[in-house]
């Protein structure tokens, strides 16, 4: 059954798909009888400059506009017609033969069209991968992001979702953005090879960069900040260099407390004013003295950057303490007045990435006096040495370097591709580089350029598939962009080579594996993001004299809290197998010391989520009153039960709402008898003009 995702109020659009003479209709695809009941039920209200609705109908209806977007009009009202919502009570209605009529030739001869249509072009059109798909494709096979919200265009949405060809077209700036990010990144490849692996760096944590006194000094090793804001927590020096995952050690403790005190790990342009940071960990100092805490970050470079051109340092931020220091005070006078603090002594990063994993991926296959050759010519050229060409290298001989860089193409094309090379794509990029051999170029250009070459192909950056039934390597990439949002790995490729995956067993099993490994966790956020909308959780910021609560300290605190619960809710229901009624009525949460007040959970602290047990009674249950999802469905000044309506009856039961067309008035003047929101709600949905609509969700 088809979603109904509409173009205006009156879905009446199927019933009009043209107002258009008969003749016109039928010998444009729709036939004679279908075009009557059309002409004489909808030109009046949908045809000529100023259709009713914004819907405008009239036009003629050619094979190709059927099986166009305008066409999928007749699907999504096939129901309006069919349960006779549509035309309006008011309106002249068509006899039960006129309705069957049409509903017969939109399942019958229109629905063959679309069928035939969708097996000339194929099921998946071609689309370039979204930010965040190319992001993590870039980061599984290097090992770090690209600053892909500076280089590719926004992407677009349809229905709210992402990852469909009409929210992702290829465009010359999508192009062009890939082009610089390919520069960016073969820009960090094949550097010298450092003689041991990076050891960690120590960072002290030092004093207020606002004035003397606003950050404590306790002794000359500990430095604590009362404060819940981003001047809190500075170290010296400390800045990434090397993009990519760190490990991070931090010795730290909760300050004349006897209870662990949640702080947010915050990472960006520290220097900055406005900081431009984000929260990228959560940890619970223990309270009262030292300890030394592990845990994994990413960190950017200043090339590899979204926030801005600058190494990201870090700051530590105590939750929940509000401002006790002002601007100009002394944070001696809070510590005189025990209140309590985040006590923060040094942090110590170490990349984990250094060389990258794509480094050691594409240079697997070099032996090993090669590699050490053409990286010392890539680094001198930098520093402006001319040219090595291939026959003066001194590691290899030609052939061999030729024999060495085919290896290299046929293992590592797969991961970009998704697929294995043709043998025609083989032939033309072995004679590419045997051409430039010859010629002269320089070698680490030969290799450089090959590595761009995969990256700026339209096989690499756009979702390739043919039309018929999938094969293997597509039944791949739609897994693995489903589930992690990234390219398939070496198992799944392997698979698909060996022609496994059509087998329901094997599919089945690396879908529970790849559900199982931690690249998982993108689905649930994409698909939280995308169905619930929680992308939209900062669009709105309540009235903080209707909702102070929302404006307390551990704000932060609560918004990461909020969608990660919500994220982790759905993993977890999907890792027990559990029951989809779930979703809506559920006894259980996930829940730290903020959440667990919002439901009613005593003695609970730490800003970890776990999973909890709603007290007997509780108003709370299931996706619908989950913090998240309350925040945004609200209107930002106050609850909205017409947008939490529609958020039901759209998001959960697939029933689409149009808008309300624009000659609507979103509530009646005249509701002076009423003494509620709701009862202001029932006149206007009273309203003949808005009640088919209302009617759909103001059960909900």
């Amino acid at each position: 059954m088809r979603r109904d995702n509409g173009l205006g109020t009156c879905v009446v659009l199927a019933w009009f798909a043209a107002c258009m003479s008969t003749a016109a209709a039928a010998t444009a695809g729709v036939p004679a009888n279908v075009a009557r009941v059309i002409e004489t039920r909808c030109a009046g209200c949908h045809g000529g400059e100023k259709p009713e609705a914004g819907v405008q109908l009239d036009g003629e209806w050619t094979a190709e506009r059927l099986v166009s977007a305008d066409g999928q009009a007749w699907f999504r009202a096939l129901h309006e017609i069919e349960s006779k919502r549509m035309p309006p009570e008011e309106e002249e209605q068509p006899s039960d033969a006129e309705r069957a009529t049409v509903a017969k030739w939109i399942r019958g001869d229109l629905a063959t069209l679309e069928r035939q249509h969708q097996l000339s072009i194929g099921r998946s059109q071609l689309r370039r991968l979204s930010r965040e798909e190319y992001a993590n494709t870039i980061f599984d096979i290097f090992g770090f992001r690209p600053p892909v919200s500076i280089d590719l265009p926004e992407d677009g949405r349809v229905d709210g979702y992402q990852k469909v060809a009409r929210a992702l077209p290829l465009s010359a700036a999508s192009v062009d953005g890939t082009l610089r990010l390919a520069d960016r990144i073969v820009g960090r490849l094949f550097k010298p090879l450092p003689a041991e692996p990076p050891a960690f760096e120590r960072y002290p944590a030092r004093p207020s960069e606002q004035s003397a006194g606003h950050l404590l000094e306790l002794d000359p090793e500990t430095i604590v900040s009362f404060n819940s804001d981003l001047n809190s927590g500075p170290f010296k020096g400390a800045s990434c260099k090397v993009p990519g995952l760190h490990k991070v050690r931090l010795s730290v403790y909760g300050y004349q407390t006897d209870k662990p005190l949640p702080f947010g790990i915050y990472a960006g342009h520290v220097g900055a004013y406005p900081q431009l940071v984000e929260l990228v960990g959560i940890l619970d100092a223990p309270p009262g003295k030292p300890a030394v805490l592990e845990t994994e970050i990413y960190l950017g470079s200043a090339d590899m950057n979204d926030k801005a051109a600058v190494g990201d340092g870090i700051r530590l931020v105590p939750f929940g303490l509000g401002v006790p220091v002002p601007k100009g005070h002394q944070a001696k006078a809070a510590a005189e007045k025990g209140k309590p603090g985040l006590a923060v002594q040094w942090v110590e990063l170490q990349p984990l990435n250094a060389p990258s994993i794509g480094d050691r991926f594409l240079s697997a296959d070099f032996p090993p006096e090669f590699d050490k050759e053409f990286r010392q010519i890539r680094a001198s050229r930098h520093h402006g040495a001319p040219p090595a060409p291939v026959a003066k290298l001194k590691s290899v001989k030609p052939d061999e370097f030729l024999a060495i860089m085919k290896k290299m193409v046929r293992r590592v094309a797969p991961r970009f591709f998704r697929r294995d090379l043709s043998t025609q794509e083989m032939a033309a990029i072995s004679a590419s580089i045997k051409s430039d051999a010859e010629a002269g170029r320089c070698v680490s250009e030969i290799i450089v350029d090959v590595v761009r070459g995969l990256l700026t192909s339209p096989d690499f950056f756009c979702i390739v598939e043919e039309p018929g039934p999938l094969s293997d390597f597509a039944l791949a990439t739609r897994l693995s962009y489903l589930l992690w949002s990234s390219t398939p790995d070496e198992q799944l490729l392997k698979l698909a080579r060996q022609g496994k995956l059509r087998d329901s067993v094997v599919l089945r099993e690396q879908t529970d594996r790849m559900l199982a490994d931690p690249k998982s966790k993108r689905f649930y956020k994409d698909f939280a993001a995308q169905w619930l909308r929680l992308s939209a959780i900062s669009d709105t910021t309540p009235d903080p004299k209707l909702f102070p609560e929302y404006h307390l300290p551990e704000n932060d605190l609560l918004k990461w809290s909020s969608v990660a619960e919500t994220e982790g809710f759905l993993k977890l229901l999907a890792d027990e197998n559990a029951s989809v009624k779930e979703l809506v009525d559920s006894r259980r949460v996930l829940a730290n010391a903020v959440l667990a007040r919002h439901y009613g959970i005593e003695g609970v602290e730490g800003g970890g989520l776990r999973a909890m047990t709603l007290p007997a009674g509780s108003p709370f249950g299931g996706l619908w009153t989950q913090p998240a999802v309350l925040k945004v469905t609200a209107n930002g000044t106050n609850t909205s039960p017409v947008k939490r309506g529609v958020f039901v009856a759209e998001r959960l039961l697939g029933v689409h709402i149009p808008p309300p067309p624009p000659n609507i008035e979103p509530i009646a003047t005249d509701t002076s008898s009423a003494t509620s929101l709701k009862e202001k709600l029932a006149l206007h949905a009273g309203n003949g003009s808005c009640a088919a609509c209302h009617a759909k969700f103001d059960g909900y």
